[in-house]
Order: structure tokens, then sequence, then C-alpha cells
């Protein structure tokens, strides 16, 4: 039974370092993925103020006239599918639904004309997105040849929704909001960082003291209040820990829903209550980690004091 506990000790330890790593890997890509869509957004307030870059990506006048686009209207169409774009690919989503707004969207000639020419080849690398853009466009294309006539939405009329993005104070800029995006990864990081290891540690002592408790050896657990203490600390903080794990997982599914909502404009109330969720996890998850870390710091110095008085002959050996 002791070689059982040990064993089982050291399992938990090596899988809780296994979550650990799992867990700051996906949070170091989801960190790219913040990095990168900040550093797009910045790209795209520099194409906004400066429309000559768009040379860059081979586009220049003579092909903005060929789709009868502006360099606003191209603007705003590159914004609404990068971001689709980018949202998907964050997502890893295997399955991709065009929303009722961007199917409306696609519905118009120009827009058409402009995914094809301009967009897909020259803005976005293939995705699923892109590809089932594509075949929506082709779908669309059938119907309008079965039917002999096209929709007759042919320009591009600005509503609430491009009005807002078409607005320069909705584009991000290399400024302090950047550097807060970059800070904020960051601080995810480090707080799963935190918590994956202060699981181990966690699960590392009580394993240690199941050991002690079930050796053949120990008859007798001297000074048990803090054999005790250190246990119910490390228990606790083993506790904190897991509901933390489970906080931040409800966190990061309804900040996808929020991304999610927004990319297909769902009402400001619906996102606004999301919102207010993650705040509230976001301050449980900022008060439980102090007290996972507390916890295990009360656990470590009540296990040292034990270890300290049961064995205090060996470390302080008397002559004679």
């Amino acid at each position: 039974m002791e070689l059982f506990f040990s064993a089982f000790a050291v399992v938990v330890s090596i899988v809780s370092l296994m979550i650990s790593y799992i867990s700051i890997r996906e949070q170091r890509n989801a960190s790219k993925s913040t990095a990168a869509y900040t550093y797009l957004a910045t790209a795209e307030t520099l194409l906004e103020h400066h429309p000559e870059l768009f040379q860059l990506h081979n586009i220049d006048e003579k092909l903005l006239d060929e789709c009868n686009v502006s360099h606003v209207e191209l603007l705003y169409l590159m914004q609404t599918f990068v971001s689709s774009d980018l949202y998907h690919r964050v997502g890893q989503d295997k399955d991709v639904t065009l929303s009722d707004y961007r199917k409306n969207l696609l519905s118009n000639q120009k827009v058409q004309k402009v995914w094809k020419i301009i967009i897909r080849d020259r803005l976005l690398s293939p995705s699923r997105f892109s590809k089932e853009v594509d075949k929506y466009i082709k779908r669309q294309e059938s119907l309008e040849l079965g039917h002999g006539h096209r929709a007759p939405n042919n320009g591009m009329h600005p509503t609430a929704d491009t009005k807002d993005v078409m607005n320069p104070t909705t584009f991000m800029s290399e400024t302090d909001h950047d550097a807060m995006v970059r800070w904020q990864g960051y601080s995810r990081e480090q707080r799963s960082t935190v918590n994956s290891l202060f699981l181990t540690y966690a699960a590392a002592l009580l394993g240690l003291q199941s050991s002690i408790l079930l050796s053949k050896e120990v008859t007798q657990v001297n000074w048990p209040w803090f054999f005790v203490a250190a246990g119910v600390g490390a228990l606790l903080s083993l506790t904190a820990g897991c509901v933390v794990v489970l906080v931040r997982l409800q966190d990061a599914r309804l900040t996808a829903r929020v991304a999610r909502f927004r990319v297909e404009h769902k009402s400001p109330s619906e996102i606004d209550a999301l919102r207010r969720s993650t705040d509230r996890l976001g301050m449980w998850t900022n008060r439980l980690i102090p007290a996972q870390v507390a916890a295990f710091a009360i656990a470590a110095v009540a296990f040292l004091i034990w270890v300290s008085l049961s064995f205090s002959t060996k470390l302080w050996p008397v002559a004679g």
C-alpha cells in the first residue's frame, strides 16, 4: 500500500507537470494570436491614413477602378473579412458557418468582385473561412444564372456597421493600447504558469504526507498539529487551483462567445451581458490565485516546522 501511494504521488506530479506544459503552450499560442491581431489592426490604421501603402500589396488605382471600389470601401471590406478569418483561425474551427451578416454582404456584386480580385489572393492566405466564402459566392452565382438575373444590390451603401468601422476612432493604433494588449497576454500566461505550478506542488505535498502516514516505519506522528495544518493547507491550495482551472475555462468560453457575437453583429445588450460575466470570472480568478499561493505557503511552512521538530535530533544531534 505504501508503494502504491508513493507511485500515485509520482504519477500525479508527472500529470500535473504535463498539464502545466500544455496550459502554458496553449496560453502562448493565444498570446501570439492576440499580438498578431494587434499589429494587424495597426497595419490597417496605417492603410487608412496612407492609402498608397496598398501598392505594396500590388493594389493600384487601376485595380480599384476595375472593381469600382474606393480606398475606404476596400479598407472596410479588408477589415471585416480579415477579422473573421482571424477569428476562425484562432478558434481552429473545423467547420466554418457564415453568418447572416456575411451572407448579406456577399450578395453584393461589388463585394464578390473585390473578394475574388483583391482580398482573397492579395490580403489573405488560404483558410477554411476563405474556402467557405468561395463556396457561397459560387452558389450565389449559380442561383443568379438559374434565375437569369443578377441581384439588384450593386453598390456599397454604408450601414450603421460600416459607418462605425469607417470611423477612424474605431481603428486601434500602435500606442498605449498595443502595450496593454501585449501585457495582458503576458499576465494571462503568468497566471496559467503560477496556477499549474502550485497545483503540482500541492499534489506532491499531499502525496508525500500520504506516504509518511502509510509507512510501516512510522508508528506515531509527533507534533501532529503542524502535520495536519500542512495537509489542510495543501488540500485548500489544490482545491483553489482546481476551481481556478474551471473558472478560467468558463472565462475563455465566454470571451470566445463575445468575439463571435461581435463578428455576427449581435445586439450590444447581449455582448455587454457576456462581458459582465467575464469580468466577474476574472475577478474570481484574481482572488483565487493569491489564495492558492497563500494556502500552499502556509502548508509549506507548517510542513517545514513539523520536519524540523520531528527530526530535531538528526538536525541538531546532542553530543554524548
